[in-house]
Formats: C-alpha cells, sequence, structure tokens
C-alpha cells in the first residue's frame, strides 16, 4: 500500500490490562488502540512542505472512531482489517497497556486529569459533587502541535461538551483538542 498525504494506515489490536487482553467491543472506551502499517509522503496539495509525519511504522497509536466513522475507514489490505485515517485523528502514541508513563499525546491533542477538589470545611452533598462546575482540569500532556502557553499542572477552563473521558491507572483524565481549551485559571 501507498498512502498520499499526511495519512496513516492502522490495524487494530486489543490492550493488554493486569496481563489480561480485553476485547475492545466489550469494553467501554471511547478510543481504538493499534498498530501503524504504513505513512503517507506528508505531501498536501498547495503547500510548500509536505507536513511532518508523528509517527512511524510500528508505532501503537490510540485513536477515537465511533460509529460510522469506524466503518468508513476500513478497508481489507493484504487479508487484514486496516483503518485509513488522517494522521490529525490519532490521539497518542502508547503501548498496549496505556498507563501514564507509555502515553505520549500527538499533534493537536492534550491530556488532562479531572479531579474534584476537597473541601476541608463542609459537606459536600452527592447532588453537588457531581456538577461539572466543581471539577478542576489540570493540564498533564500536550502534544506537539499545540501552541497554548499552559504547562504541566496548570488549572485549564475547558470545554466540557468536547471533552472525552478516559481512566488511567483508576485515575479520571480527558482528552480534548486545543480548540477546546478556553484558557488557564489562577
Amino acid at each position: 500500500m501507498r498512502l498520499f498525504g499526511p495519512r496513516v494506515a492502522i490495524e487494530q489490536v486489543k490492550e493488554e490490562v493486569s496481563g489480561m487482553i480485553l476485547i475492545p467491543e466489550k469494553v467501554d472506551t471511547h478510543f481504538k488502540i493499534g498498530v501503524v502499517t504504513e505513512v503517507g509522503d506528508g505531501v498536501v496539495a498547495g503547500k510548500d512542505a509536505p507536513d511532518p509525519i508523528l509517527v512511524s511504522v510500528g508505532d501503537i497509536v490510540m485513536f477515537q472512531l465511533v460509529g460510522v466513522q469506524d466503518q468508513m475507514s476500513l478497508y481489507k489490505v493484504g487479508g487484514n482489517m486496516t483503518h485509513i485515517l488522517l494522521q490529525d485523528d490519532l490521539l497518542a502514541r502508547t503501548q498496549k497497556r496505556i498507563a501514564l508513563d507509555t502515553i505520549e499525546i500527538l499533534g493537536d491533542w492534550t491530556l488532562i486529569r479531572v479531579t474534584m477538589p476537597v473541601e476541608v470545611s463542609g459537606i459536600i452533598l452527592p447532588e453537588k459533587a457531581k456538577l461539572p462546575a466543581t471539577f478542576q482540569y489540570n493540564l498533564e500532556q500536550k502534544g506537539s502541535r499545540v501552541a497554548l502557553e499552559c504547562n504541566r499542572g496548570d488549572e485549564l477552563a475547558v470545554e466540557r461538551m468536547r471533552c472525552t473521558p478516559m481512566e488511567i491507572e483508576g485515575d479520571a483524565y480527558v482528552y480534548c483538542h486545543q480548540r477546546d481549551i478556553y484558557g488557564v485559571i489562577g
């Protein structure tokens, strides 16, 4: 296969969790994991130079496709079902075991830790504890093309409806595109 532009071909793999292999269709995740089998040439019509390719053949990556997108990106290549995507659709480079020390956010994406601050005085009622306004969003990691002036640990104001939840090692995170970060709080 020979891909044009900033495209990648990916064969889906299963995530390893504590020695078990989980079948993605049975797990409540918003992303998929796959191995890069081909990369494009990065050439984009109208641009003087090719787009830099963010991944290499053999890299394990996270990507998000749902419903019709998932089915429409699939092609049978060499007997294997293969997704063909734009590299901008890739969220992170990782390993088959998702952990904070194995994930590298790519491109325009960010990884944000979600916490609920503990109030020292007073009682937090269950209905208030679930209000998004009570959550804190702190930058954990940003991709190489994120041009926002924010650093790891900064509290962020984010477009909550465009953040996708995920759990890493028992902690709550979201990933979102840099365009969905409004600013730094504090």
